[in-house]
C-alpha cells in the first residue's frame, strides 16, 4: 500500500512539474468502458497544415526493457485547423493492471513525417487521472 502512495504521489509530482504545452485529461467511466478526455495543446500559436494527423495514446509503460503496449489511441485529422485539439480515448476497464504505470502520449505527423512530439513523460492514472495533466509538446528539429 505504501509503494502505491509513494507512486502515486511521484506521478503527481512529475506530471505538476511540465511546463508549456498542455494536454488536458479527465477519465469518466461509460458503462464497462472508460472514456479519458483531453486536448492537445502546443506551447507555440501553431496552424497545421490540412493533412497533419494527431496520434494520442494511453500506454502501459510499467515495463524498462520492453515496448510500451497501446492500451488506447486515437488518430486526428487535423484538416488545417490550429491547435489545442480535443481527443477522447475509450477503453476497457479489465485492460488495466492496478499496479502498473500509464502514460499518454501525442505526436502530429504529416504525410509520415514527425512535426511535433512530447519530450517529457506524462504519467496518468486511467482510472482517475488529475482534471487536468499537462505535457509539453515541442517541435520536432
Amino acid at each position: 500500500m505504501l509503494k502505491q502512495v509513494v507512486r502515486w504521489a511521484v506521478m503527481t509530482m512529475l506530471a505538476s512539474s511540465v511546463t508549456g504545452g498542455v494536454m488536458a485529461a479527465e477519465a469518466k467511466p461509460v458503462g464497462k468502458m472508460i472514456e479519458l478526455k483531453g486536448e492537445v495543446v502546443s506551447p507555440e500559436q501553431v496552424v497545421l497544415p490540412p493533412n497533419a494527423k494527431i496520434l494520442v495514446r494511453l500506454d502501459d509503460v510499467s515495463l524498462m526493457d520492453a515496448p510500451a503496449v497501446t492500451i488506447a489511441q486515437q488518430t486526428i485529422d487535423t484538416k488545417g485547423k490550429s491547435l489545442p485539439t480535443p481527443f477522447a480515448l475509450k477503453y476497457a476497464k479489465k485492460k488495466l493492471q492496478a499496479r502498473n504505470q500509464y502514460a499518454l502520449t501525442a505526436r502530429i505527423e504529416v504525410d509520415g513525417k514527425l512535426l511535433f512530439i512530447n519530450t517529457t513523460s506524462h504519467p496518468v492514472d486511467p482510472l482517475s487521472p488529475p482534471a487536468s495533466s499537462p505535457i509539453e509538446v515541442e517541435k520536432v528539429q
